[in-house]
């Protein structure tokens, strides 16, 4: 079993070797990190509470999916 550390050099390494002309200080292979990975759970309000969005039924899951987010436009001053 390999540690955290182990998986994390090994990933290094093998970016090296597969890429050389590429920086490996801001490129790391993340495969084979996977089973180290922290789960993240996305959270939303929902009548007036906040639930994880993982707890839903399968109809607001898919409801939750197709929700179009958009960007608000700074107004003047």
């Amino acid at each position: 079993m390999h540690t955290i550390e182990q998986a994390d050099r090994d990933a290094k390494t093998k970016s090296q070797n597969t890429d050389a002309s590429q920086s490996t200080a801001t490129t790391i292979d993340i495969e084979g990190l996977e089973p180290y990975r922290t789960r993240c759970e996305v959270w939303t309000r929902v009548m007036g509470y906040h639930r994880p969005v993982s707890a839903f039924n399968p109809g607001k899951q898919a409801e939750h999916a197709e929700r179009t987010y958009f960007e608000e436009k700074m107004g003047r001053r």
